[in-house]
């Protein structure tokens, strides 16, 4: 089994290259946010919708779960990369609600309405440095900001073939909106005859949504002796109404006698979006101790350059903002261990490695650089069930590994900052809230209250 792990491991870890881009921040589900999404094979909760809709059968009839408002704290640290005595770093606070489903049945059918929120991030940071150069003052500055979430709406059924096979399907609308901007500031003035010797700026504004993007997931489980077997392929997104983008982008440069200034501004664009396909394998295990074992591989294929928008600066030039990913596979392992008859813990690890490739496949077009890294996550805490309803209470760890220059790698016009070789450091610490509760359990006892109430009056 060691030896399996390894190879998934190493297999994950060389397919990640120079990434630097998200993959999956948030966790769903009242058992699967402990389990670092593991349960492609399935688990007992509503959040197979977006795992694997197949394995809906495994969870409650007339059910709902509710991931509450989860409290996260997350920094990001480039200490020194933008001087010696610089520190660069951003911090944040967010309260992000991440789920809401209900099962029912119609007419012999499960089916599962979900809300949840897919993706949400906040990164922003400012540096700004004067030093002496001789007998010239050199000012230099970056600042960066990249916001957004993404929501999606969905329904999904699970369809048994038989008793140990069952297929399942789940459809999902999803809402994006997207606010990226950087500017880089460098300028030298010189102090004895106060004149400026050299001055270069660029700021880009972008902002882009797209409504009701559609993707769809195509599920399978299997039952073998004391495991389960999951298949998941999840379709790239197919966006059939109308994204949107805006873009402002000035560029100004000054050095001595020759002075350049290029700009454009256009608010009505219609960028295109591409995805990859996703392919998800899922084991499970009861282990002799009654440990259950929860194994997941995944794979996002890559997506070729593109052009996201084709910009006219004043010039009459054209230009162009490229996208396209990599492929990337990841891996989750998650174990849960029963405690007591009510009492369960769990706990996982899980890789959360990339799939945004910051390089340009040509020189002449410009890439959204995002600022971000691969990450691993560690996730542990209990879930406690009542006869009624059940909770899960837990901590999610994530950190990061790498270099700053290969976050920072081929950003444009970075050359006009002094740079330095500094680690990259992200963390963040989510406190893991959700509840479900039986709507048939909690009907039956509000009955059994009235009828008791009535008879004591009667």
């Amino acid at each position: 089994m060691h030896k399996y792990l390894v190879v998934l491991i190493m297999f994950s870890w060389f397919n990640t290259k120079s990434q630097s881009y998200f993959y999956n921040t948030l966790q769903y589900g009242l058992e699967s946010t402990l389990l670092g999404g593991a349960v492609t094979a399935g688990s007992n909760d509503l959040s197979m919708v977006y795992y694997n809709p197949a394995a809906l059968k495994y969870a409650p009839d007339k059910s709902i779960d509710l991931a509450l408002l989860m409290p996260t704290y997350s920094s990001y640290n480039y200490d020194a990369f933008f001087g010696e005595k610089s520190i660069t770093n951003s911090r944040g606070f967010d309260l992000n609600p991440s789920l809401a489903t209900y099962k029912t049945t119609i007419n012999d059918w499960n089916v599962v309405f979900t809300i949840l929120q897919k993706d949400t991030w906040d990164n922003q940071f400012n540096y700004r440095e004067e030093r002496m150069v001789e007998s010239n003052i050199n000012i230099e500055s970056f600042s960066y900001e990249h916001r957004g979430d993404e929501k999606w709406l969905g329904l999904g059924s699970s369809i048994p073939l038989d008793d140990k096979l069952s297929i399942g399907f789940s459809h999902f609308w999803s809402i994006l909106s997207t606010d990226y901007r950087y500017s880089i500031q460098s300028e030298s003035i010189n102090q004895i005859t106060n004149r400026q010797r050299r001055f270069f700026a660029e700021n880009l504004d972008l902002n882009y949504n797209s409504t009701l993007s559609m993707v769809t997931k195509l599920g399978l489980v299997a039952e073998l002796d004391k495991s389960r077997l999951g298949l998941v392929i999840t379709t790239p997104r197919y966006s059939p109404l109308r994204s949107s983008a805006s873009v402002e982008n000035t560029e100004l440069n000054l050095n001595g006698f020759d002075f350049g200034l290029n700009s454009l501004t256009d608010f009505d664009l219609q960028p295109e979006l591409q995805y990859g396909w996703e392919l998800n394998v899922g084991f499970t295990k009861v282990l002799p101790d009654s440990t259950r074992l929860f194994v997941n591989g995944s794979f996002i294929t890559d997506v070729a350059p593109y052009d996201i928008v084709t910009l006219t600066d004043t010039n009459n030039n054209e230009k162009y903002i490229e996208g396209g990913t990599e492929s990337v596979a990841n891996l989750s392992i998650g174990i849960s261990k029963r405690m007591k008859n009510n009492l369960e813990f769990l706990s996982s690890f899980r890789t959360n490695f990339t799939t945004y490739n910051n390089q340009s496949s040509d020189p002449n077009k410009q890439r959204l650089h995002l600022v971000d890294g691969d990450r691993l996550h560690l996730a542990a805490g209990c879930k406690f069930e009542g006869r009624n309803a059940s909770i899960v209470v837990g901590l999610d760890w994530g950190f990061s590994f790498g270099r700053s220059e290969e976050i920072f790698n081929e950003f444009p016009n970075l050359d006009m900052i002094r740079t330095n070789s500094a680690p990259y450091r992200y963390n963040s610490l989510t406190l893991l809230l959700t509840y479900e509760f039986l709507l048939d359990s909690v009907q039956r006892n509000v009955s059994r209250i009235f009828e008791k109430n009535n008879d004591r009056q009667n």
